[in-house]
Formats: C-alpha cells, sequence, structure tokens
C-alpha cells in the first residue's frame, strides 16, 4: 500500500483559528503552504477551536484530523494561581491520553523550552515532559531545541532539528530612504531597530538603559511592538529626554513592520532566553544585520558576516552598541539576505510534510497489519 493511494492526510493545528492566522505570520504561512503541498489543514473556526476540547475528541471519525500539531501549549492550561494550573494541567494530559487512545497522531513544535515568564514553572517542566513522551514526532528549529528533549526530557527518538524558514516571498522590500520618507523618519542618522511583543524575557528596558548610558553614540534606537500597560510606562520613561529614543508601542501590521525593517541599519534582539527566534529570521530576510547576544537560535543561525553576537548580560550588551559604528553594516546587509536564502520556506515545510507522510505511513502499515488474519 503506497501513501498515494489514501486520501490527503489531514492535520488540525492547535491554534490555527482566525485570530492567530492574522497576528503571527508562522501560523498563516505554515498552513498555507501545507496546502500547497498537499496537505489538508482543518483550520479551527474560533477560538475555542484552539483548544483541545471534548468536541474536537469525538468528531465523527470521517471527519477528524489525522494528526493533532501542537505548537504553543502552556495556553491549553495556564490559570492564574500554581494550584489552577496545575489542576488544569490534569485535565489537558487526561484529554492527551485520550487523544492518543482514540488513534489521533501527535506532533509537537517545541518553540521553547519552557514558558518566558509566569509561575508554577514545576508544572510547565511536567506538561514538556508529559508532551515529550505523548508526541509521535517532535520538531525544533535549533540543535539547542534536540539537546534540551534529550538531556532535559529524555527523549531522543523522532526528533527532527528544522531550521527556521525565511520569510522573504512574504514581504516587499523598499530602499531605505524610500521606507524612512514613507514612515515620517527625517534625520538619516544611524537606525537601530527592535521589533515585535515587548515581553519582559526580551530586555527592551535594558537595551535602553545601557543606550541611554552613553549619550555620545550618534545613532537612533526605534523600539516597534505591542507591550502591556507596566511595560510601556517604563518604555516611554527611558525615552523621556533622550531624542535619540523613539517608541511605537502598539501591533504594527506586517506591511509597515517591513518598512521599519527596511529603514533599519540593523536589528537589534537582547533576549535573555531564547531557543528558535522567528525575530530573527524575519530581519535576515528583510536585509537587516542582527546584534544579538550569544544564546540559542542566535549563536546557532548567526555568523560575523550578517551578524553580531555578545556575550549575554549588560556589560556585553554595552560592548555590542559601542561596536556597531565600527561594523561594516552595509556589507552585512547583503550577506543578511543570502544567509537567510540558505532556509527557504518551501523546504522547511516540506519537511514537516514529510514528517506527517511517515506518521500516515506507519498507521496504514499498523492498520494492514492488524487486518491480516
Amino acid at each position: 500500500m503506497t501513501r498515494a493511494s489514501q486520501p490527503p492526510i489531514r492535520v488540525r493545528h492547535l491554534p490555527s483559528s482566525p485570530r492567530w492566522r492574522e497576528k503571527i505570520i508562522y501560523i498563516s504561512k505554515l498552513t498555507e503552504e501545507l496546502e500547497n503541498q498537499g496537505i489538508q489543514v482543518d483550520y479551527a473556526a474560533d477560538k475555542n477551536g484552539d483548544y483541545l476540547t471534548r468536541d474536537l475528541l469525538n468528531i465523527s471519525i470521517n471527519r477528524r484530523p489525522d494528526i493533532l500539531h501542537f505548537h504553543w501549549t502552556a495556553y491549553q492550561y495556564e490559570g492564574g494561581s500554581t494550584i489552577s494550573t496545575f489542576l488544569s494541567l490534569m485535565k489537558f494530559m487526561a484529554k492527551v491520553g485520550r487523544a492518543k487512545a482514540k488513534g489521533f497522531k501527535i506532533v509537537w513544535t517545541m518553540h521553547n523550552y519552557l514558558p518566558h515568564e509566569g509561575h508554577a514553572v514545576w508544572v510547565h517542566y511536567l506538561e514538556r515532559f508529559w508532551m515529550a513522551h505523548q508526541a509521535d514526532a517532535i520538531i525544533v528549529h535549533a540543535s539547542q531545541g534536540q539537546e534540551l528533549l534529550a538531556k532535559r526530557f529524555f527523549r531522543t527518538k523522532d526528533v527532527d532539528v528544522i531550521p527556521h524558514g525565511n520569510y522573504i516571498p512574504f514581504f516587499t522590500r523598499t530602499p531605505p530612504l524610500a521606507a524612512k520618507q514613507l514612515l515620517g523618519i527625517e534625520n538619516h542618522r544611524p537606525l537601530l531597530l527592535y521589533f515585535g511583543f515587548i515581553r519582559p524575557y526580551k530586555g527592551v528596558p535594558e537595551l535602553l538603559r545601557a543606550f541611554k548610558e552613553l549619550p555620545d553614540l550618534n545613532m537612533d534606537v526605534h523600539v516597534v511592538g505591542n507591550a502591556g500597560e507596566a511595560a510601556s510606562q517604563e518604555i516611554n520613561a527611558l525615552a523621556t529626554h533622550d531624542p535619540r529614543i523613539h517608541a511605537k508601542l502598539k501591533y504594527v501590521p506586517d506591511e509597515e513592520l517591513a518598512l521599519y525593517l527596511c529603514a533599519a541599519d540593523a536589528v537589534i534582539l537582547p533576549y535573555r532566553d531564547i531557543l528558535g527566534s522567528g525575530a530573527l529570521m524575519t530581519a535576515l530576510s528583510l536585509g537587516c544585520p542582527v546584534i544579538a547576544p550569544s544564546i540559542g537560535a542566535f549563536a546557532e543561525l548567526l555568523d560575523e558576516s550578517c551578524g553580531y553576537l555578545y556575550k549575554p548580560g549588560t556589560e556585553g550588551l554595552k560592548k555590542a552598541l559601542l561596536q556597531i559604528p565600527n561594523l561594516d553594516l552595509a556589507r552585512m546587509s547583503v550577506h543578511a539576505l543570502e544567509h537567510a536564502k540558505r532556509y527557504p520556506w518551501q523546504g522547511m515545510v516540506r519537511q514537516i510534510a514529510n514528517i506527517y507522510n511517515n506518521i500516515a505511513c506507519e498507521h496504514d502499515f499498523d492498520t494492514w497489519v492488524n487486518n491480516i488474519d
């Protein structure tokens, strides 16, 4: 029996509702390309469909997905306290076990080791350990993820390291001066950009404090991305009385984000913790050199041709800021785009589709064996 003789593989991504696809380009473009490659994507119709619910588990066999592909899992069970999170996790684990018993296959992309913030670290570890031993296949976007799975969760089988694909096909590049004009940026000082949702582990206030301690550094820092109330107040306070710091603390559509990246001379991602990074590949895809600490995917994917890695910590960050004027950013920009081209989006998705096909073939073979008299 060959897979070609069977119906298309049907996959539900958790999450995949419109609210996620509109805001997270990774989810929207991953599912679109999977469909282009012959995978039937069972989209969540609304927010409720992003969860592993009783309705999903009880869907009739002719309509249900073959594979449940989990991405970020903490939202499935996280509560307001350690106790509520633990109790909710018990329910989630029971539902995962029930899904396995009903014949659903499980794929898990481990985007991070543990949630970056919040309480109940031991509860999240328990959940990750559980998922590591329930998933039929696990995907990581950096080899460090494979190492963590082996060392922390004792999972070594069926773990695929698939580098994050580039976003080159999905963004329009604009010449830097034209991008600055469209954004209303009038000065021509070097522009250092931080972009993305602002969370404590991403180190934005630490970046601005380090930058303010270097008043003679002739460049502008633009911080672009959504932020909570406390983070907004802190960042706006740090930006006060320093005309070099510009903050746009709200969600920015992809088209406008592309303009900021085209206007930037370099991107800085001063994260305290990271495993994989979509922001890194987004920056490289638009020809932006990246300044980042030597951790996780940054250390794995960046080299001196397209980035500058610094020793994690405040002193390393300040030294990196001082080094920026000495870098050949124009040359690094060319290499950044060439570096991104090594990781085509279609190639990443093809590897994921191959994992689905392998799981489906194993299932078909097991079914054939079980039906032999």
